[in-house]
């Protein structure tokens, strides 16, 4: 903040870590979150696998992150992301979220997520709240007990592009 002063707003003195990279890991059976990263910048993920954790990836208060071959399978919750910004997701997603969402998104800015898939979560397939400039292209979702997509408010400049919806217990978008 550059002013003099700022009342009113909440704020955060945390240490920042950078450079961190998980490659190659299979993951189970976490009673919290399989991946819990939180303060990160420049944070690399690739060809991970998580199995049965309550949750598989809770990520917030980050940004210039990369996911690559993320897959998630029968975990209660898939990836849960508040106040992340600058995301590449390329290729992963979440089969059978026992109680949850495939993919929470709050307040995720400037960031593309591709050829994902989202099969059989017992909530939404995805579910963004005060999203903005968000890219959601390629894959499906599928089969979710919520709608496939929920935009539930704040939201601006979400682009979707060849993504395949279907039989979702509620609606499609």
């Amino acid at each position: 903040f550059a002013g003099l002063t700022l009342s009113g707003a909440t704020y955060v003195i945390a240490t920042i870590i950078n450079d961190i990279k998980l490659e190659e890991l299979t993951i189970k059976g976490s009673n919290l979150a399989a991946v819990k990263v939180q303060y990160s910048n420049e944070f690399f993920m690739q060809d991970v696998n998580i199995q049965t954790s309550a949750i598989a990836l809770d990520m917030d208060d980050s940004s210039n992150v990369e996911i690559v071959d993320l897959d998630m399978a029968a975990n209660n919750d898939g990836i849960q992301m508040t106040n992340t910004h600058f995301i590449s997701f390329m290729a992963g997603g979440a089969i059978d979220c026992l109680t949850g969402i495939g993919l929470a998104l709050d307040t995720v800015t400037t960031s593309a997520f591709l050829s994902i898939f989202l099969f059989n979560s017992a909530g939404d397939g995805v579910n963004l709240v005060n999203c903005s400039d968000v890219l959601l292209s390629g894959g499906g979702i599928s089969e979710n007990g919520g709608q496939g997509i929920e935009l539930v408010s704040g939201n601006t400049e979400i682009v979707m592009n060849a993504l395949s919806l279907k039989n979702n217990a509620s609606d499609g978008i």
